[in-house]
């Protein structure tokens, strides 16, 4: 939900959303329409230290995090507008990864 927060309000895009409105539109949208996952607080640490292996930086821990989601409930299909950071940081998820 985050991420969707993010690019509805990033201001690179043409069709910004105000901080009020994408967080309308996250709250109720997705919870319907999503399977939310958590992740634990040792597997935030086996996530940043992925991160440190590879030398992830900055807004790419993002990504990390929502693939260690997308791996936890075994996700049929990974949704992503920057399929380059995704495929390099998760290889055994390219199968389910589709750039939008």
């Amino acid at each position: 939900m985050t991420e969707w927060f993010a690019i509805l309000t990033d201001g690179r895009r043409p069709a910004r959303l105000t901080p009020a409105i994408a967080a309308e539109m996250v709250e109720v949208n997705l919870p319907q329409r999503l399977n939310l996952v958590s992740l634990t607080s040792s597997e935030y640490a086996a996530v940043f230290q992925a991160a440190a292996s590879v030398g992830a930086r900055g807004g790419a821990i993002y990504a990390m995090l929502l693939l260690a989601a997308a791996r936890k409930c075994r996700a049929e299909r990974i949704h992503t507008l920057n399929l380059r950071h995704f495929s390099a940081f998760a290889p055994d998820l390219r199968e389910q990864l589709h750039q939008e």
